[in-house]
């Protein structure tokens, strides 16, 4: 956790959404039921920027993005 926090790569919005992610996490690491703009609601910034941040979490092999049935919730799991 703390390479995540202290990792200046990773913007400071991707890191707060890292831990949020850690935090609603199910047991098999995944998250599966909140979609893109309940999770911009609920840490408080815009449906863009958690786009964007989980960009950056992908791209450092963070996370991983699986889109099951189009319009439903990514099934986001934390790597």
């Amino acid at each position: 956790m703390n390479k995540i926090i202290t990792n200046k790569e990773i913007s400071i919005g991707a890191r707060l959404l890292y831990l949020y992610l850690q935090k609603n996490k199910d047991n098999d690491n995944k998250i599966k039921e909140k979609g893109v703009r309940q999770i911009a609601q609920e840490i408080g910034t815009s449906y863009q920027s958690v786009i964007r941040y989980l960009g950056e979490l992908e791209e450092q092999n963070l996370i991983s993005r699986t889109t099951i049935v189009t319009n439903a919730p990514q099934i986001i799991e934390l790597i």
